[in-house]
């Protein structure tokens, strides 16, 4: 909506519907409808945002529906044109932002307008990935066997001084926000930059993004996207490298994958029973992630009832999810190993992908594991016409604190653990882009369930973790964290 004006007859503003598809991102039909509020209502209401939606124009000011203050200031649509060419719409809800892109991010008509990006499809956004992926990752493993096949673009190698702690020597910082922007920028160049002959996409873009670094705080941007997937945190600008200019950094960002049943921004809410939680620990008490699992299980402990569920195995992590008493799982969270379903390993001095004959997966041992497809099969059990909405009643918010739980871009044919997860009804989802070392597991664990017993969303704690792990100890890997789902989602209590 626009900008109040206040006038001697009361407020006039210009209330804009728009109608679409929470899951495809797909805009059916727009409006902007002029009102003008008059005598004690208009008191009221000039101070507020119009940040409202209602079946007609006409209704009292106490009956305005209610925002928690957590809502997106912005969401980018990212969906097929009519060519088939990815396309990028930008609708902006905070007045401050409206008034800041100038109309930028809309057409004569006042509708968003979309813009063609220099994409084509998720094979092109591969193309960009998959080489600076093998870098990331050998940052996060120091694997002195790749060291010799993965080198930096220049021939270095990536070889951390010390990665026994978070935090980071300025050579160090400078190696990884190298590594990682050398992806950010090269998407954001394809994606952003040649979308059109005038370059009106990038300077949209870069006018999102200034509002973003003069605000006091990272600005709330959803990305709700059907046409491609991509490691949003990651994109940053053209120029100069900086570990500020991030998106993961600059944006509280949430991503509906709606290609994979993620639940877009009209998600019913979780049933306010479901507060259970579900603990996934490695099954060797002597495994070097255990200590981590039992700090964050006391912590967790010390603000939910009941208390939390601890499973060490593939049949204790499975069992409550096949009980009857599941709806009242409001939360997963998990600090074990994992796979993606791929790994890297060195042979004859070069670096070569293998894939996991069983896919992703959740390890609590060498032969003891949970798949994605052991997951997927869960709703093999409910008869079509007698289940639930969701098989997951209690809408869990699920963190996989792991390794390489949820690479945005991924080559495999395989149903991943974030596509389960979100079919089985989970309402936001935490994964890992890569590998991630025990001492960042620790910290981003701590800090990001501290944060989550405050009330913080998962969006907010999550970029409130990247900004402070890079202000305190000048460590960027908080980036390697993703969340998908509700960006109002938070952990039940």
């Amino acid at each position: 909506a626009k900008k109040p004006e206040l006038t001697k007859a009361g407020v006039a503003r210009n209330i804009e519907f728009s109608i679409f598809n929470d899951k495809t991102g797909q805009e059916y039909d727009h409006l902007i409808v002029p009102v003008r509020v008059d005598g004690d209502a208009a008191a009221a209401l000039a101070g507020v945002p119009a940040r409202v939606s209602a079946a007609t124009a006409s209704f009292p000011v106490k009956e305005a529906p209610v925002v928690t203050g957590k809502e997106p200031d912005a969401t980018i649509f990212v969906t097929k044109d009519k060519a088939s060419r990815v396309a990028i719409k930008i609708n902006t809800v905070l007045p401050e932002l409206v008034d800041w892109m100038g109309g930028r991010n809309l057409d004569p008509e006042g509708k968003a307008r979309s813009f063609p990006s220099g994409l084509l499809n998720q094979k092109e956004v591969l193309k960009y990935t998959v080489p600076q992926s093998a870098r990331i990752t050998q940052i996060s493993l120091q694997d002195p066997l790749l060291s010799k096949a993965i080198r930096g673009p220049s021939g270095e190698k990536l070889q951390l001084s010390d990665a026994s702690t978070v935090d980071m020597s300025e050579a160090d910082h400078d190696l990884v926000v190298g590594v990682y922007a050398d992806m950010g920028q090269t998407l954001w160049r394809h994606l952003f930059a040649p979308g059109n002959k005038t370059g009106d996409l990038a300077q949209t873009i870069s006018r999102l993004e200034s509002f973003a670094s003069l605000s006091g705080r990272p600005l709330r941007l959803a990305i709700v996207t059907d046409a491609i997937s991509l490691p949003w945190q990651f994109l940053h600008p053209m120029g100069v490298k900086d570990g500020n200019a991030f998106w993961g950094m600059k944006f509280s960002l949430s991503v509906s994958r709606t290609d994979v049943g993620a639940p877009g921004a009209l998600a019913p809410s979780v049933d306010g029973g479901a507060t259970a939680i579900l603990f996934a620990k490695y099954g060797d008490a002597n495994d070097h992630s255990r200590p981590i699992a039992e700090e964050e299980i006391a912590q967790l402990n010390a603000f939910v009832k009941p208390k939390v569920i601890e499973a060490r195995s593939r049949g204790e992590f499975l069992a409550p999810l096949i009980s009857p008493d599941r709806r009242r799982i409001g939360a997963i969270v998990t600090l074990l190993h994992a796979t993606d379903g791929v790994k890297l390993t060195s042979v004859a001095g070069d670096a070569i992908v293998v894939n996991d004959a069983y896919g992703p997966m959740l390890r609590f041992g060498s032969t003891d594991f949970v798949a994605a497809d052991d997951l997927d099969r869960l709703l093999n059990s409910v008869p079509i016409g007698q289940g639930e909405d969701f098989y997951l009643q209690g809408r869990p918010v699920v963190i996989l604190n792991a390794c390489s739980t949820g690479p945005a871009a991924t080559t495999i044919n395989r149903v991943t653990l974030q596509e389960a997860l979100f079919s089985l009804g989970a309402r936001g989802i935490v994964v890992t882009e890569a590998p991630v070392p025990d001492p960042l597991a620790k910290a981003v664990g701590y800090e990001l369930i501290r944060l989550l017993q405050s009330g913080e969303t998962i969006s907010d704690s999550i970029a409130a973790v990247r900004r402070s792990l890079y202000s305190s100890k000048r460590n960027p890997m908080g980036l390697l964290y993703g969340y998908y789902g509700s960006p109002t989602a938070v952990l039940p209590h």
